[in-house]
């Protein structure tokens, strides 16, 4: 049984399915009580931004643009079908995807979508991060954030391509990885973007 559904991104490259695709998302949300959490990717904005943003907005889905939201105040409150013990408030934030170019100015943007995305969270809050690029986990890391996950390598889907794919510059290519009590986790994804 599956409570909440979270996507991070490139969530569809042909955009004349996205009819089909917002039925599909309108006529499974009840699967997913607990609701249906999503931050953007690359092929979001490669493949049409605003067309794919209407469509999500005609749906359950809650986007997290270097935002958040609190899923449950404590002891399981407001979650379907949990019980806690404690009082830890549970959030969800997810950052967007950033296009800066050259490691200083993207390793900034990391820092400052994460910061912006956990403006206002407890500091004893329990906190999973929604980031489509794997490197956001250096700076999940960094702020001692539980939870993680992350797309975007595609997992180096066919084996040969793995250490070419990992040697190009992901430190976190598939599964899943901790440092300190926090962990990532690198989705391979259902699709891949080759013809």
């Amino acid at each position: 049984h599956v409570n909440r559904l979270v996507m991070t991104g490139d969530l569809i490259d042909e955009v004349s399915l996205l009819p089909e695709f917002q039925q599909i998302l309108v006529d499974n949300a009840a699967r997913f009580p607990d609701g249906i959490d999503f931050c953007y990717g690359n092929h979001e904005y490669y493949r049409g931004f605003d067309d794919i943003t209407a469509m999500l907005t005609q749906t359950p889905v809650r986007i997290l643009r270097n935002s958040h939201f609190m899923a449950s105040p404590g002891r399981g409150s407001e979650l379907a079908g949990r019980q806690g013990r404690d009082d830890i408030p549970f959030y969800i934030a997810g950052v967007d995807y950033s296009f800066a170019r050259g490691k200083e100015a993207f390793d900034e943007a990391r820092e400052s979508y994460v910061t912006a995305a956990l403006q206002g969270i407890p500091d004893n809050a329990f906190v999973i991060l929604l980031a489509h690029h794997p490197d956001f986990i250096d700076e999940a890391f960094a702020h001692h954030i539980p939870l993680t996950l992350c797309g975007h390598t595609h997992g180096a889907q066919f084996a040969p391509l793995g250490p070419l794919v990992q040697a190009v510059g992901f430190k976190y290519l598939r599964g899943l990885f901790h440092k300190d009590g926090c962990y990532g986790y690198v989705n391979r994804g259902t699709g891949h973007w080759l013809p």
